[in-house]
């Protein structure tokens, strides 16, 4: 048995085809783990930059672009103005004496009932911002009477809003790009919606703009409600929870408007937030003059037949007449007794009226701003090239895969 020779030719070619096959190289289990540390992985930044250097031209055009855009709505949006405000409430009750906490401790228990009466509920500053927001809260502040520039005398809130505001041009920008689809959307939904007309067909009473009825369902055309809610974006009120400041802030196109209505907010709120407070007081102290009114006039009545009695009858010489002298009598002193108890509750009830009035104290009043608020230019152009920055980069390192997958997609 003889072994085969290869042929020169046979073994050229084999040599030839294996050095046309990729190398192999093989990683001993034992050394793989040491083989994925993040050592073994390294960044070429040289690799990177000069990759960024040739393809320059797509990172400055983003650049540009954003810088470009950023520039446009510096310059072109509407000047706003805010006026803030600091206050600190005072709305808790006066803090009672040990004597009057162990009464209302142990009064009922030792048969004396509750003679310290229940304290009555405030509205938390956490719920001051709730109060701003409401729809009754805007319906009265809307008809605040503002003064801006240019315009001669005061007008109010909904008159600026439809006789001279105007929409800034990047206003109409974000309308017709970014906020194209939700105008769309409004503008079907419209369509197929009862408008206000729709309505007062079926409730004729209706008819004439906002109404308020007699259970005070308060009623506001689209319009009104659109007005509102821009009036809404303009407030701002919180609360620090650490030192219970309560901060308000307005903004307006006109520093002046700005301050004039952030002052009608701050004293709309201590309205409400009095009303609110006061106002089982204030039924208490109605409900306790009619009493006194009643009571006096059974005193009057009283006092007025003890005396024609008197005047009657000089000489009590039957048992009958002392009788009737005592009995008038003690009608007279009942009717002086609860006089005099309601009299008393009368003075008790306008007492604390005035100690649960709350307090707002002004740590920062209102001002008028010296400076406008927004837009802020320099940080708006910053930000333009940032982004502008990091989208180039994008379009440098990603920009050929994200057109493949794109072109994939479409012939999906």
């Amino acid at each position: 048995m003889s072994d085969k020779i290869p042929h020169p030719s046979e073994s050229h070619s084999r040599s030839d085809n294996d050095s046309s096959m990729p190398a192999v190289h093989y990683i001993p289990f034992e050394r793989l783990e040491e083989f994925l540390k993040p050592d073994h992985f390294t960044i070429d930044f040289q690799q990177l930059f000069r990759t960024v250097w040739i393809r320059k031209s797509r990172l400055l055009i983003s650049i540009a672009v954003f810088a470009t855009l950023g520039l446009f709505i510096a310059v072109f949006s509407t000047v706003q103005y805010q006026s803030y405000a600091l206050l600190i409430p005072e709305i808790g009750s006066a803090p009672q004496s040990r004597t009057e906490q162990l009464l209302q401790r142990y009064g009922s228990e030792l048969g004396i009932g509750n003679m310290m009466g229940v304290q009555e509920g405030v509205i938390p500053p956490m719920l001051f911002s709730t109060i701003v927001m409401s729809t009754p809260f805007q319906v009265e502040l809307r008809d605040t009477e503002l003064s801006f520039r240019n315009i001669n005398g005061k007008i109010t809130y909904v008159d600026y809003v439809e006789n001279y505001a105007s929409a800034s041009p990047v206003d109409l920008l974000k309308r017709y790009t970014v906020g194209l689809p939700r105008f769309l959307i409004v503008a079907v939904k419209n369509i197929f919606t009862s408008n206000d007309e729709d309505l007062e067909l079926g409730y004729p009473w209706l008819a004439g703009g906002s109404t308020e009825t007699n259970v005070r369902i308060v009623r506001l055309s689209k319009n009104e409600m659109d007005i509102i809610d821009g009036l809404r974006s303009r407030i701002m009120i919180e609360q620090n929870i650490e030192n219970g400041l309560i901060y308000s802030a307005v903004t307006m196109p006109d520093p002046i408007a700005a301050a004039e209505l952030n002052y009608a907010v701050v004293e709309l709120l201590k309205e409400y937030i009095t009303d609110y407070q006061l106002q089982k007081v204030r039924e208490d102290l109605e409900f306790t003059e009619r009493m006194k009114e009643e009571s006096e006039k059974r005193f009057n009545e009283a006092q007025f037949a003890l005396a024609s009695f008197l005047d009657q009858n000089k000489v009590l010489s039957t048992s009958r007449a002392r009788v009737e002298l005592e009995r008038l009598q003690d009608e007279k002193n009942l009717a002086f007794g609860i006089y005099n108890t309601v009299s008393q509750r009368l003075e008790q009830t306008k007492l604390q009226l005035n100690e649960q009035r709350p307090t707002f104290k002004e740590v920062q009043p209102v001002t008028v701003p010296t400076k406008h608020s927004s837009p802020k230019r320099v940080k708006l152009m910053a930000v333009s090239v940032i982004i502008g920055t990091i989208t180039g980069l994008i379009w440098i390192f990603f920009g050929e895969n994200l057109l493949k997958f794109i072109k994939a997609m479409q012939k999906v």
